[in-house]
């Protein structure tokens, strides 16, 4: 029973810091002059997100310089981040599949707790970092 409810637990956590690194990037992804209306699916940002400033109103770049690498660098890293969330949000749920299908033994319980412990720490991780980089790219950008 308190391992049933250990797990229900951890799983909860697991979604909540899944909403914290997916809903805000949701949220805060305000639509540039060049990007096509956004879904619930469009959770990874376009390379050129912090390039807004350098489009014209035909979405062609203007006066680019070598010094706005950086940005195209930012949005890259941030693309990446938000991907290495999402598989730590899988490997949450795959951990979780795990410990149901333990069926009582012990070790395969451990493995899967020690699943879903590492794919927590993997999105706490992520989602830290994801927003260091959202935050150092929009100083950037202004």
């Amino acid at each position: 029973m308190v391992k049933r409810l250990f797990m229900g637990v951890l799983l909860t956590v697991s979604l909540c810091f899944n909403m914290v690194i997916l809903a805000p990037a949701y949220a805060s992804a305000a639509p540039g002059k060049c990007d096509a209306p956004s879904s619930a699916f469009d959770l990874i940002p376009r390379w050129y997100k912090y390039l807004d400033d350098k489009l014209d109103s035909n979405c062609n770049f203007t006066d680019f310089q070598w010094g706005d690498i950086w940005k195209i660098g930012l949005a890259v890293v941030e693309m990446l981040l938000r991907l290495a969330g999402m598989v730590a949000f899988v490997y949450t749920v795959v951990g979780g599949f795990r410990f149901v299908l333990s069926r009582g033994n012990p070790q395969e319980a451990a493995k899967a707790r020690q699943t879903i412990l590492d794919a927590i720490i993997g999105m706490v991780i992520a989602m830290i970092a994801t927003v260091m980089v959202a935050f150092i790219g929009r100083t950037l950008s202004r």
